[in-house]
């Protein structure tokens, strides 16, 4: 189920990888924001802009007598935690759709920008929450070519999120840059009506290479009504909860259409299947990439078997979301890993705050020697200088 168009699309470039891969990248992207996290406190501290015990006390930090951990001590954010961080604000960002009427396409698109950005960056560096808005007008730009900003913040404001054109507009390079400039999404639920034609066919029994005499590949026993219910079954899957999963990094838009129609009616695909390829080795290849895509993620349980132990994947095995719906534990979760992030960026916002007030009261200092200075010039000139105005 792979096509040469897939195959030289920047998605299967960039974005198609092995489930090893996929966390070792998370991973990485973990420790090594968190490195830098480190250096950049290190080198504050080294400069005398703060203290090892400047910042407030964080509980996930290591207790001491005083209760005041040392910024370095700070338990940094986990791979796990990241990926619940960032789970919830998907679920955000599917509210924030939804206020919008985006629509599947730009909502399904706005989701995936999302979960893309957050593969090679951390929220140790970029909070999610200062993304939201302006990876849902990307998305809007990319599906529908809508470029007005003054309804987007207009409508934005009606749910009391506040944000100026320029913090609308300012982070679309570094957007783009960590999309690998790749907008155009093959999404799966497209390839939807498709095979519903295809299977609509089979039903009628019109469908090439049918056989009428009721042997492999025969009329279908399966009727217009349960096609149709089936294929509106799979479009509601495919744009909503598989946009919580890995499926999109894991397996190809095609593959990932036939797991949602499978997950309805799996009889239904393998008699499909069954038409459709005549060699048997390539149906039964193609039947289990079908399976596991939908019995590993779009079918997946909390309480289910975990098919990838100690991997960093979004699963509900892993306490992050299969749908839109917040649970109170996962708001719980979210808000903890939150505060630890907070507590964890402080100490830089308060250097950062501290530069800016003092190159405030810097540049105030000289502005009133350089007014000083042109009033001595004034003074000392015997034509009047400055002082003189033209009528």
């Amino acid at each position: 189920m792979e096509d040469d168009i897939y195959l030289q699309s920047t998605q299967h470039r960039y974005f198609t990888l092995t489930p090893q891969k996929l966390s070792e990248i998370r991973y990485h992207t973990n420790a090594l924001a968190s490195t830098r996290l480190q250096s950049e406190l290190q080198s504050l501290i080294s400069s005398g802009d703060l203290t090892p015990s400047s910042a407030s006390p964080d509980p996930s930090a290591s207790p001491n007598p005083n209760n005041k951990p040392s910024i370095l001590e700070r338990a940094p954010l986990t791979p796990s935690e990241e990926l619940k961080l960032v789970s919830y604000y998907l679920t955000t960002l599917v509210a924030l759709c939804d206020h919008f009427k985006t629509g599947s396409a730009v909502k399904a698109t706005a989701l995936t920008f999302l979960s893309r950005i957050y593969l090679r960056i951390s929220p140790l560096q970029i909070h999610p929450k200062t993304l939201m808005l302006p990876i849902l007008f990307l998305a809007f730009k990319s599906e529908t070519g809508m470029q007005s900003a003054s309804w987007f913040i207009r409508t934005a404001a009606e749910v009391n999120l506040t944000i100026t054109k320029e913090e609308l507009l300012a982070p679309e390079i570094n957007i783009a840059m960590n999309l690998r400039w790749s907008f155009h999404i093959l999404h799966p639920y497209r390839g939807v009506e498709g095979v519903k034609l295809e299977l609509l066919a089979l039903a009628a029994g019109i469908y090439p290479g049918q056989q009428a005499d009721g042997g492999r590949g025969g009329k279908s026993p399966y009727t217009r009504e349960r096609v149709e219910k089936t294929c509106a079954k799979a479009r509601a899957l495919l744009t909503g909860s598989a946009l919580f999963t890995d499926v999109y990094f894991l397996y190809t838009p095609s593959q990932i259409t036939m797991a949602g129609v499978w997950a309805q009616d799996p009889p239904l695909v393998e008699h499909y299947l069954d038409v459709k390829f005549a060699v048997e080795k390539t149906r039964v290849r193609l039947l289990r990439v079908v399976k596991e895509c939908a019995e590993r993620h779009l079918m997946a349980k909390k309480d289910g078997e975990d098919h990838y132990p100690e991997l960093f994947l979004r699963l509900p095995q892993n306490g992050v979301p299969m749908d839109a719906e917040v649970t109170p534990e996962l708001k719980k979760e979210a808000v903890r890993i939150d505060k630890k992030l907070f507590h964890l960026r402080k100490p830089l916002k308060d250097a950062k705050g501290k530069h800016s007030a003092s190159d405030a009261a810097e540049e105030e200092r000289r502005a009133k020697k350089r007014k000083l200075e042109q009033e001595k010039r004034d003074n000392d000139d015997v034509f009047g200088g400055a002082m003189i105005r033209r009528k």
